[in-house]
């Protein structure tokens, strides 16, 4: 919005066709993406590399910011440290599988933001 762009959510059959097979084969790893959200309008490299970079560099501040406050807090109740470990991982995971360069993923948009900006 501070941009003036449009973001749109998009729905993604391929990546609920992707989890629902995994998990029919009993895979141990369940990979599900129903959706991406879609940049629109005059989009220039800076906007693009920043609009897509936000969601992504939330979860890394999440994970490390969660995994931080635990490692330095020896006073969190057992409850308490439990669901700060698991916010922490859930955001790792989020970050790690958001970064990869695959479009539609933010990983690619922030590769093609920066590709453009410098060359």
């Amino acid at each position: 919005m501070a941009f003036g762009l449009e973001a749109t959510f998009q729905i993604f059959p391929l990546g609920l066709a992707i989890g629902v097979i995994l998990k029919l084969v009993g895979s141990g790893f369940i990979l599900l993406a129903p959706g991406y959200v879609a940049i629109g309008g005059s989009v220039t490299p800076l906007a693009m590399f920043l609009t897509a970079a936000a969601g992504p560099l939330t979860n890394l501040i999440f994970w490390l910011g969660g995994k931080y406050y635990v490692d330095r807090n020896k006073n969190l109740t057992r409850n308490w440290a439990l669901g700060l470990i698991m916010f922490s991982q859930i955001n790792k995971w989020l970050f790690i599988f958001n970064m990869i360069p695959i479009p539609p993923l933010d990983g690619s948009k922030v590769l093609m933001g920066l590709f453009q900006l410098f060359f």
